[in-house]
C-alpha cells in the first residue's frame, strides 16, 4: 500500500459544501468547529445560529495521514469526505473517497477502463 501523505496533493477550499451534503464550519481563525449537513440545514429555522445546526465531525485527518490509514478511517466512519486539520484544529481541506479512488487504483486500470467506453 502507498504510504505516501495526502496532503498537498488534495487539498480543497474549507468551506466549500461538500457533494451537495452539508459544510464544514470554522470558527475566525480557521479552527474547524463542527459540520453541518444539508439534511439539518433544511429542517432548521432560518433565523437559527449555525452554532445550533452544527455538530462536531466524527473524525479529523491530519497532513501526515497515509493513504491506507485515510482509507481506513473513512471506511471505519462510513465517511465519504473527511476533513484535514493540523496541530491546531485549523481546517487544511478535506479528502473525498474519489481522491482516495484516484490515488488508489492505478493509472493503467484507468487507462483500460477509459478505452473500454470509447469503444
Amino acid at each position: 500500500m502507498n504510504e505516501r501523505p495526502l496532503l498537498p496533493t488534495y487539498l480543497r477550499e474549507p468551506l466549500e459544501l461538500v457533494d451537495g451534503d452539508g459544510a464544514f464550519v470554522v470558527d475566525g481563525d480557521g479552527r474547524l468547529s463542527g459540520i453541518v449537513s444539508a439534511v439539518t440545514l433544511l429542517k432548521h429555522d432560518p433565523s437559527a445560529v449555525l452554532a445550533e445546526a452544527k455538530s462536531l465531525p466524527p473524525l479529523t485527518l491530519e497532513p501526515e495521514d497515509d493513504l491506507a490509514e485515510t482509507a481506513m478511517k473513512m471506511a471505519d466512519y462510513d465517511l465519504t469526505v473527511a476533513p484535514v486539520v493540523d496541530d491546531d484544529e485549523r481546517m487544511l481541506g478535506i479528502v473525498t473517497v474519489d481522491d482516495l479512488l484516484e490515488l488508489m487504483i492505478p493509472e493503467d486500470w484507468r487507462r483500460r477502463a477509459s478505452a473500454l467506453r470509447d469503444e
